[in-house]
């Protein structure tokens, strides 16, 4: 049996795959993760209220928030930050051009907030068909 987790193992390396093996104790104490403090409605809101406030800029355009439906909420922890950063999905209602693309259309944006609830960064989701 040994040599047969050997050979996979040796087969998935070959294959550029990584193999990470961990050995839990049962003298550890096994806790869970713990959760946000925010509910994602109250999340949603900050995040609408920095789209009432003009801070979704996407292509020189300003979004409004009767475009959006906020989908998913994701909490963004840093090494290097004491607080962390939310970033928030949110489907279009419609689909919004990309300028100069021909037949391009988003689908979607993530938004980035601080955790003041500033818009810091923004990417827009192109569907694949």
């Amino acid at each position: 049996m040994k040599a047969r987790l050997i050979s996979i193992a040796a087969l998935l390396v070959a294959a550029g795959m990584t193999i990470a093996s961990v050995n839990i104790s049962s003298d550890y104490e096994i806790k869970p993760v713990p959760q946000p403090e925010n509910k994602f409605d109250e999340v949603v809101d900050i995040f609408l209220v920095a789209v009432d406030r003009g801070e979704l800029i996407v292509f020189d355009n300003t979004i409004s928030r009767d475009i959006l439906d906020p989908v998913q909420v994701k909490y963004i922890y840093s090494f290097n930050d004491d607080e962390p950063s939310i970033s928030i999905y949110s489907l279009l209602k419609y689909p919004l051009k990309i300028p100069g693309v021909d037949d391009c259309t988003a689908g979607a944006i993530e938004v980035l907030l601080d955790i003041d609830g500033t818009i810091i960064d923004s990417s827009i989701h192109i569907p694949s068909n």
